[in-house]
C-alpha cells in the first residue's frame, strides 16, 4: 500500500510541475511576442522615418512652419534621440525630454512624468504603441500638444510647402 501512494505522490509531483513549466513557458513565449511585435513597429517607423527624408522633408520645417517652436520629447530611448538629432541646429527649442528611466547621457534635460511639466508648444511622444496610455497621463500635466511621433510622421509626409496637408 504504501509503494501505491508513493506513487501516486511522484505522479501528482510531476503533473504539478509539468503545469507549472507549461505556464511560465506561456509566459515567456508571450513576452517575446510583445518584444517582436514592438521591434518590428519600431522597425517600420524608422523606415517611414528614412522615406520621408530620402524625399527631403524634415519634422524641423514642418514643426516650424505649423507654429509648434517650443518642444517636449516624451521617451529618451533610441527614437526620442534620434528626434533630438534631428531637431537640434534647427530654431526649434527642445525645452526638455521626459523618461521613466534614468538617461544619464540623454543629449538634452530629462525628467521623469511626474516631475512638474513645463510649459511648450508640443509634446511628442515616442513610445508611440503607449500613446494612448501616455496621453491620458499627461493630458492632465500640461496644455500642450500631444502627438504620437507615427502620427507627426504621417503628418510630415503630406506636408506640402506652404502650409497645407495633401489630400485634406
Amino acid at each position: 500500500m504504501m509503494f501505491f501512494w508513493m506513487i501516486i505522490g511522484i505522479l501528482v509531483g510531476l503533473i504539478t510541475g509539468a503545469v507549472i513549466a507549461s505556464a511560465r513557458l506561456d509566459d515567456k513565449l508571450f513576452d517575446q511576442e510583445n518584444v517582436s511585435e514592438k521591434y518590428y513597429a519600431l522597425y517600420v517607423l524608422m523606415c517611414k522615418w528614412v522615406r520621408i527624408k530620402q524625399d527631403g522633408k524634415s519634422i524641423s520645417e514642418y514643426l516650424n512652419d505649423t507654429g509648434s517652436h517650443s518642444i517636449i520629447i516624451y521617451g529618451m530611448n533610441y527614437v526620442g534621440q534620434r528626434l533630438v538629432a534631428e531637431i537640434e541646429g534647427s530654431d526649434l527649442e527642445i525645452v526638455c525630454g521626459i523618461d521613466q528611466r534614468d538617461i544619464p547621457d540623454a543629449p538634452i534635460k530629462v525628467i521623469k512624468p511626474y516631475d512638474s511639466i513645463p510649459e511648450a508648444d508640443i509634446m511628442i511622444v515616442t513610445p508611440y504603441t503607449y500613446f494612448d496610455e501616455i496621453e491620458i497621463m499627461m493630458r492632465e500635466r500640461t496644455d500642450s500638444s500631444i502627438i504620437s511621433i507615427d502620427e507627426l510622421l504621417e503628418r510630415v509626409d503630406l506636408y506640402v510647402d506652404g502650409g497645407s496637408i495633401e489630400g485634406l
